[in-house]
C-alpha cells in the first residue's frame, strides 16, 4: 500500500505486525468521505502506528480527530492539517504516553490546546501554524520540550490578544511569529532559562531597547537572537549595547532598517 500521498510502512516486532509510518493526504483525501478516513485510522491503529502524517483538503472534510476508534497510545510521531481537535478528548483519558513531535497546520483546537499538551508528557517538539481557537497557549511541566515553532494563530475575535506561558527548563530553541497584536511577546511567562536560539517576529509591535536588553538577561545561555517588529523605539543611528557571553548571532529587522 503506497503511493505519493497514502503510504506506510509495515514491520513486524515481537511477533506482532506494527505500521511504523503512514500517511494520508490530498489529493487522495479528496475523494474520500469521513467514513472513509475513519476506516484508515482504524485499521492503522490496529497496527500500532507510531508516525502518523493526516493532511486534510484544506476547507474541505473539517475531520474530527480523534475518531472513536482511534489508540494514540502509540504514536510517537503526529502531523496534522485541517482537521478539528475532537472535544471527546477530554471525556476521556486520553494520554498520548509516547509522542515527542506535534505539528499542527490550520488545526481548530476548539479551545482544548491546555488538554492536549497537557497529555503529552514526553513532548519535544511542537509546532503550531495557523490554527484556530488557541487564544491562550500553555505549557507546563514539560521536562523534555526542546523546540517550539508557534505561528499566525487564527482568531476570532481579533481584540482579544493571544497569552503565552512556557515553563519549559530544558527548551533550547523558541520561534514566535505573530503579526495582529501592538503588544511584544511577554518574556516574563517564559520560563526557559536555558534558551539557545530565540527567533520572535512582532510585525505589529513596537520594540524597545530596554525590551532588547531585557531578552538577553532572562536568556543567559541565548547563542542565537531573531527580532522582526514593526518598528524600534530608536534612532537609527543610536548605538545598541549588549552584554552577554554567549551571544554569537545577532538580527534586528524592521521596516526600515535592517541591522546586524
Amino acid at each position: 500500500m503506497e503511493d505519493s500521498f497514502r503510504s506506510s510502512s509495515l514491520l513486524e516486532h515481537e511477533g506482532q505486525k506494527r505500521i511504523v509510518h503512514f500517511s494520508l493526504g490530498e489529493p487522495v483525501a479528496e475523494k474520500m468521505t469521513h467514513s472513509d478516513v475513519d476506516g484508515w485510522m482504524k485499521m492503522v491503529t490496529q497496527y500500532y502506528v507510531t508516525e502518523l502524517k493526516l493532511y486534510m483538503p484544506h476547507n474541505y472534510m473539517n475531520y474530527n480527530f480523534p475518531p472513536a476508534s482511534f489508540d494514540v497510545g502509540s504514536l510517537v510521531v503526529l502531523s496534522l492539517k485541517d482537521c478539528i481537535l475532537d472535544p471527546a478528548l477530554i471525556q476521556k483519558d486520553t494520554i498520548f504516553c509516547r509522542l515527542e513531535s506535534l505539528s499542527l497546520w490550520y488545526v481548530n483546537l476548539n479551545g482544548l490546546a491546555g488538554e492536549l499538551f497537557s497529555r503529552c508528557p514526553l513532548l519535544e517538539s511542537l509546532y503550531l501554524t495557523h490554527c484556530e481557537n488557541i487564544l491562550h497557549v500553555e505549557l507546563c511541566d514539560v521536562p523534555n520540550l526542546k523546540n517550539i515553532v508557534v505561528v499566525e494563530q487564527i482568531h476570532n475575535d481579533a481584540r482579544v490578544p493571544q497569552t503565552f506561558n512556557i515553563q519549559a527548563p530544558n527548551l533550547e530553541s523558541l520561534l514566535y511569529q505573530e503579526s495582529a497584536w501592538e503588544k511584544p511577546l511577554n518574556l516574563e511567562e517564559v520560563c526557559c532559562r536555558n534558551l539557545k536560539k530565540l527567533d520572535v517576529s512582532l510585525e505589529g509591535s513596537t520594540i524597545t531597547n530596554q525590551y532588547v536588553d531585557v531578552v538577553v538577561w532572562t536568556f543567559p545561555f541565548l547563542e542565537d537572537l531573531v527580532l522582526v517588529a514593526y518598528k524600534f523605539g530608536w534612532a537609527p543611528d543610536d548605538e545598541i549595547k549588549l552584554s552577554s557571553r554567549s551571544l554569537t548571532k545577532l538580527k534586528i529587522v524592521a521596516k526600515t532598517a535592517l541591522l546586524h
